[in-house]
């Protein structure tokens, strides 16, 4: 899968950063890096504001070239090898994989969501969990409902892993867990699609549930909104607890 649009431009900022300011200090012969990395940041930082980034990517491009600037000078000073660097490139990659790609981070549900939906999904019923992480929502949901037809999917590959190995226990044919996109994953056979994703997918999220989904169908979504959808509200003890429910429309009420 290619890396979408707006992650692509992000990367082009930061990259006409450096350039421009390692162009300028090669030419001017000045070789005091920790400014130049400043510098960098600043820039990469005030282009980032005026093609108005999320406020999480301006922080990102403001730390990126002096944390990157400290982390190589602490790493000549203390003679750390460079194979650590390498294995924590490779451990944020398996555990934040999404992040990078589709500005997904890894949330975790709880037990509180699992009883939640155990309370509210009818009797065997089939529920996809879209980005199901490390099966915390799934596992307990397992437990407290076995009647129903329970569904993972899954793209990074360390949470994946740890996911695969809680379901092992179950034993049953009515949980499933998969390794793959949910954006390529029909949601056609659910009666409810749960996610914990980021506001970032919401509204692109919504419209393939619109798509796919029996009208009538339930899309749960955990502490973020569907942009401009109508729906219900299911207060949790805080505003990350807090589920947003929405019913699929027919297709002539979500055309009108």
């Amino acid at each position: 899968m290619s890396p979408p649009p707006a992650l692509l431009r992000e990367f082009s900022l930061q990259l006409a950063a450096a350039v421009g300011v390692a162009g300028i200090a090669v030419a001017g012969g000045a070789d005091d890096w920790l400014l130049n990395s400043l510098a960098i940041g600043l820039i990469a930082f005030l282009l980032a504001r005026r093609f108005r980034s999320p406020l999480w990517w301006q922080a990102i491009h403001l730390a990126f070239a002096p944390f990157l600037y400290l982390a190589l000078a602490w790493q000549k000073a203390a003679a750390v090898s460079p194979l650590w660097f390498l294995a924590a490139f490779l451990l944020t990659w398996l555990v934040f994989r999404s992040a990078a790609t589709g500005r997904i981070p890894l949330y975790l549900s709880n037990e509180h969501t699992a009883r939640q939906l155990a309370a509210l999904l009818p009797e065997n019923a089939a529920l996809l969990d879209a980005g199901a992480g490390i099966g915390s929502l799934l596992s307990p949901l397992a437990s407290l409902r076995p009647d129903l037809a329970l569904q993972g999917v899954e793209n990074a590959p360390l949470p994946w892993l740890i996911g695969k190995i809680r379901f092992l226990r179950h034993g049953s044919s009515r949980f499933n867990w998969r390794w793959g996109n949910f954006w390529t994953h029909s949601f056609a056979p659910y009666a409810a699609v749960y996610c914990f994703l980021s506001p970032a997918p919401m509204a692109r999220l919504w419209e393939k549930a619109c798509r796919e989904m029996q009208p009538g169908s339930l899309f749960i979504s955990k502490a973020f909104p569907v942009p401009d959808a109508a729906g219900e509200i299911l207060a949790g003890d805080n505003a990350v607890d807090t589920l947003y429910l929405y019913r699929i429309p027919t297709i002539s009420a979500a055309l009108g």
